[in-house]
């Protein structure tokens, strides 16, 4: 059996423990060369290819440091057909979550530019929009997590899927072939994908 695999990246250097393919360290280095704003906080996570069955239901998950109690934030990959182009997708597409997030350590933004994406972005959203992800919400969330409100997953999870689904589609790119977004939104995340391109 496969044993977990794990990425240490610290100061754009990879290291690697297990059975680590050269495809999946040439992913997380094209991510951190194509998206210097991620680097900058990948040189901060851990990743783990955990094959397998996820206790979340994805693919791949996000735990920031302040939820996983590691020094490092981590992105758990569990689905081995993310592959290639696939796999850096969906680093950088998680990496979303921690660099719209506020650090509760020190109730700052992490990336304080991009949470201002973030929050343009949601202020913006059409009311479709947020009925939607208010349905999606009760039928899907609210059932598996009884406790959490609609506006804590909004802000820690669904606004990082309008981002992402955008920026950093999946394969099938349904986000933007059903027309989710306005133009205004366009634009927004048009600057925001510069902006991760920056130095």
């Amino acid at each position: 059996m496969r044993k977990p695999c794990l990425v240490n990246l610290q100061s754009s250097k990879i290291t690697g423990r297990g059975f680590l393919m050269a495809e999946q360290i040439d992913a997380i280095t094209n991510v951190m060369k194509k998206y210097p704003k991620i680097a900058k906080h990948l040189n901060n996570t851990v990743i783990k290819f955990r094959y397998g069955k996820s206790k979340y239901g994805g693919g791949l998950e996000f735990i920031p440091s302040w939820e996983s109690g590691e020094k490092k934030h981590v992105i758990e990959i569990y689905d081995k057909e993310i592959t290639g182009e696939r796999l850096e997708q969906a680093i950088a597409g998680d990496m979303l979550h921690l660099m719209g997030a506020i650090n509760p350590e020190t109730n700052e933004p992490v990336d304080p530019d991009f949470y201002k994406f973030k929050q343009k972005y949601r202020e913006i959203m059409t009311p479709e929009q947020i009925d939607l992800d208010k349905r999606v919400f009760e039928n899907y969330v609210k059932p598996k997590e009884p406790g959490r409100s609609f506006e804590n997953w909004d802000e820690d999870s669904r606004s990082d899927a309008h981002l992402r689904g955008y920026l950093f589609p999946d394969q099938n790119d349904e986000w933007r072939k059903s027309g989710a977004y306005t133009p205004e939104q366009t634009e927004l995340l048009n600057e925001a994908g510069l902006y991760l391109k920056k130095k």
